[in-house]
């Protein structure tokens, strides 16, 4: 068979199926040569060149393809190799930032729980202090109520012993002057209420003063009467 070398343009032939095309790089036309006639020309094989055949490519095409691949592999890696940084970057700096959120949410979170936890106590403290304020005023009133009490039975006591002690006194003048007995006179007893000024008592409307001389009788016990009541 008869293998014819094209530059540029196709040129037909009988049989296609075992035609090899050169084709120049500027795709410039020129004459077809034979492989034999090419080889008078060794200036021509290494001009570069782009071989095809309808068997397959030429080894510096495959050599070319080969390359290109390799180059595109290797940007391919270049290129994941960066989105893969870029990933783990990313990755990285929303695991940061994620665990700063977390931390803010936990100190928000304890800062609540502690507010609330204070709001409680300052409500027991408060209902505490209530309760004790109104025990307290509960206390003085009820102390309030039993002082007036006490105020009320010492004076009815007070001023049943001084009618009783002037009864008395008047009972035993009146017996003394009547019945007459052993001891001082009425004039004599009369004259025992004078002269002594750290021994007095309230008969109702004079401080009456006392002497210590106990008189016999029955003075004496209005003596008793009046000594206790001093």
């Amino acid at each position: 068979y008869q293998e014819t070398w094209l530059v540029g343009e196709e040129e037909e032939d009988t049989d296609t199926s075992s035609s090899v095309f050169r084709c120049d790089m500027d795709d410039s036309p020129i004459d077809s040569y034979t492989k034999e006639e090419i080889k008078k020309f060794p200036e021509m094989e290494n001009e570069p060149a782009v071989w095809a055949s309808s068997g397959g490519l030429a080894k510096d095409e495959k050599d070319d393809l080969k390359q290109q691949v390799s180059r595109l592999q290797r940007e391919n890696a270049e290129k994941q190799t960066e989105i893969n940084d870029l990933r783990k970057r990313l990755e990285s700096g929303a695991q940061i930032e994620i665990e700063k959120l977390k931390k803010l949410l936990e100190a928000e979170t304890e800062k609540r729980l502690i507010a609330e936890e204070e709001r409680d106590t300052a409500k027991e403290n408060e209902a505490a202090a209530t309760k004790k304020l109104q025990e307290e005023k509960n206390r003085m009133r009820d102390l309030s109520h039993a002082a007036f009490t006490l105020q009320d039975n010492v004076k009815t006591v007070y001023d049943g012993l001084m009618k009783m002690t002037t009864q008395m006194m008047e009972e035993t003048t009146e017996g003394a002057g009547i019945m007459g007995h052993s001891g001082p006179s009425q004039a004599q007893y009369g004259a025992s209420f004078v002269e002594s000024p750290s021994n007095t008592f309230f008969n109702g409307s004079d401080f009456v003063e006392i002497r210590d001389t106990v008189p016999e009788g029955e003075d004496s016990l209005l003596f008793e009467k009046v000594s206790f009541l001093k």
